[in-house]
């Protein structure tokens, strides 16, 4: 996983639109995990107790 420290290092290098690109991605990767537990998992979850 990219760390924020890890993105500011890139930022210096003049890599900022790769370290932006990663960010999203992985902002996108958990935000859609996060909403597959709650839509997915959480009924089912509900059910099974």
């Amino acid at each position: 996983m990219t760390s924020v420290e890890d993105c500011w290092k890139k930022v210096r290098n003049g890599q900022t639109k790769t370290c932006h690109q990663s960010l999203k991605s992985l902002t996108c990767g958990v935000s859609h995990v996060g909403r597959c537990r709650l839509l997915c998992w959480g009924p089912r979850d509900y059910h099974n107790q």
